[in-house]
């Protein structure tokens, strides 16, 4: 339970770290105080000893020792150079002058003579501890003094009740901080376990699905620490492997559109061709006329074989990154023209008004002239096929933030809405009426697009049913 469980895994630490803090924080805290308060209460007592020093050193009698020692609490004893006590003082005691005690012949004096002699050479001394003399525990200051005619020792002590007291008060607020402590260790690891827990529970179930194959799971988690970055990257891989994924689909769902729809496009061009060859080799064509129209027929299917082929090989090169060919600074106003001429006699055929727009100045493109042809032959070609006769087509340019726009608008049916992200996958053909010849291959407008795209430009359809196309793309400026 404690290895699975983050929550008693954090209260466990943060109680351990509470308690480990707050007890050395206690520890030393207790004895500077210890020190400090003992040492504060030694000075007082040193100075209460010192007066009294200083009456005996004078010659003055201290017949009020009584009353002082009544006064502060404390006993005092005189004790001369032999060792005899002259009188004590305070907390319960009351011995006259001239008892002649022997101090070392009670069990009140915790100094043997060794120490009794140091005092007397001048050498100040503390205890803390039982008095038996007194019969409490003391903390008792020794001070030498000189009079006149004798030298000895007055010791001057306070109960120690009083003061450890106080040190048992401290140390009963340190026991209490740590129960406090412990208190709030509990709280604090259950809030902070469960800020950490939660969302990587959440991960867990997210990881898991993952693991299914289920790519479709996201977390809602909005932080800015680890957890939060974690929670993004598992979102972030979750997205990337299911769009992986989806491409990998595309990927083979195209494969296997791409061979069906080549084996189609060169079915039918091989069954024109078998055709003609058999009714050729049969003679059924009994003139000269009827001859070269089935030859003529072979040469179309021929050059459609040869087109679908070309245009397969183009597309799969830019596709896959190989293709190969060198920019340079096309000027598009002559190249326009170029092509157009193409195409005039096909409009004249139809009867079709092609239109150039092309007033202005406009900047050369970095280009591969042949590809950029290719890329309007191809938009052309299906402008002339979807427009009707006796209509127009508009061809336009104009300079755009660096780059040279470009637009070849029909009079055709136009493309549906649902159709016009399609148009630009391989082998898709929009609706028939746009195509009356029948020999388009569905490869032109995905070629198109890579071609425009390697150029680093952009290419779009705008279109509505009964109002024809309008092929826009953009290519980058020559710039100076």
């Amino acid at each position: 339970m404690f290895k699975k469980s983050i929550m008693l895994q954090l209260w466990l630490v943060m109680t351990l770290l509470v308690l480990t803090t707050l007890w050395l924080i206690g520890f030393v805290q207790t004895k500077v105080l210890e020190q400090t308060y003992y040492g504060q209460h030694i000075n007082q007592l040193t100075i209460e000893g010192q007066k009294v020093v200083n009456k005996v050193q004078s010659g003055e009698n201290p017949a009020d020792l009584s009353t002082l020692s009544h006064i502060l609490g404390l006993n005092i004893m005189i004790v001369n150079e032999e060792g005899y006590i002259q009188e004590c003082r305070g907390m319960g005691m009351d011995m006259s002058p001239g008892t002649d005690v022997d101090v070392f012949g009670h069990h009140g004096i915790p100094w043997g003579k060794e120490e009794f002699e140091k005092i007397l050479q001048g050498e100040e001394m503390h205890y803390i501890g039982r008095n038996t003399l007194i019969d409490q525990d003391v903390l008792s200051v020794a001070l030498p003094y000189q009079a006149p005619q004798e030298k000895g020792m007055v010791m001057v002590s306070a109960p120690l009740a009083p003061i450890t007291e106080r040190v048992s008060i401290l140390q009963r607020v340190t026991v209490y901080t740590g129960i406090g402590g412990i208190l709030l260790a509990t709280l604090l690891s259950l809030f902070l376990s469960r800020s950490v827990s939660f969302p990587l529970v959440k991960m867990n179930k997210v990881a898991s699905a993952i693991s299914r194959g289920d790519y479709s799971n996201r977390l809602n988690i909005y932080r800015e620490d680890e957890i939060g970055v974690l929670a993004n990257t598992l979102n972030s891989m979750s997205q990337e492997i299911e769009e992986k994924i989806s491409a990998i689909e595309r990927m083979d769902n195209a494969r296997r559109d791409f061979i069906a729809n080549v084996s189609h496009e060169l079915r039918t061009p091989l069954s024109v061709m078998q055709a003609c060859n058999e009714a050729l080799t049969d003679d059924i064509a009994e003139t000269e006329e009827e001859r070269q129209e089935y030859l003529e027929s072979i040469n179309q299917e021929i050059l459609r074989l040869r087109r679908l082929v070309s245009e397969v090989l183009d597309l799969r090169k830019l596709e896959s990154g190989n293709a190969d060919f060198s920019f340079y600074p096309v000027n598009v106003t002559s190249l326009i023209h170029e092509v157009t001429k193409i195409f005039n006699t096909v409009a004249l055929k139809k009867n079709i008004d092609l239109q150039l727009n092309l007033e202005g100045e406009v900047p050369d493109i970095r280009a591969n002239k042949d590809k950029i042809k290719q890329v309007f032959v191809n938009l052309l070609d299906n402008a002339m096929k979807a427009t009707p006769e006796g209509s127009n087509i508009k061809v336009e340019m104009a300079k755009a933030n660096g780059f040279v726009k470009f637009e070849v608008k029909d009079s055709g049916t136009g493309i549906d809405q649902n159709e016009q992200q399609l148009i630009w996958e391989r082998f898709y053909k929009a609706d028939k009426s746009r195509n009356r010849s029948g020999f388009g291959t569905g490869l032109g407008l995905p070629l198109v697009k890579r071609i425009v795209e390697a150029h680093g430009g952009e290419i779009w359809v705008e279109s509505s049913p009964g109002e024809g196309a309008a092929f826009i793309f953009t290519l980058p400026a020559v710039t100076d």
